[in-house]
């Protein structure tokens, strides 16, 4: 069979691009929404962090997970 591959390197950062303010909760939070990562936040962050909150970070409620840049994570767990 003919089989395609590639190589790539992994190269960590000197310094962090974007820190949150309690890492701890920054992981919980990540971890949280990509367990049920095809749900909106609104509804995958119920009870933790309210409609209102989401929207006052700047980040559509209606949003899912996986379309959210690092930055706006980080947003999303400081407001927690």
């Amino acid at each position: 069979p003919k089989v395609t591959s590639a190589v790539f390197r992994l190269t960590p950062y000197v310094q962090k691009p974007v820190v949150a303010k309690d890492e701890k909760n920054f992981a919980n939070l990540v971890g949280h929404v990509f367990t049920q990562r095809r749900k909106t936040l609104r509804n995958s962050l119920k009870g933790r962090l309210d409609e209102q909150a989401i929207i006052d970070v700047g980040i559509d409620p209606m949003a899912r997970p996986e379309n959210l840049s690092m930055a706006q994570f980080v947003m999303l767990s400081d407001a927690c």
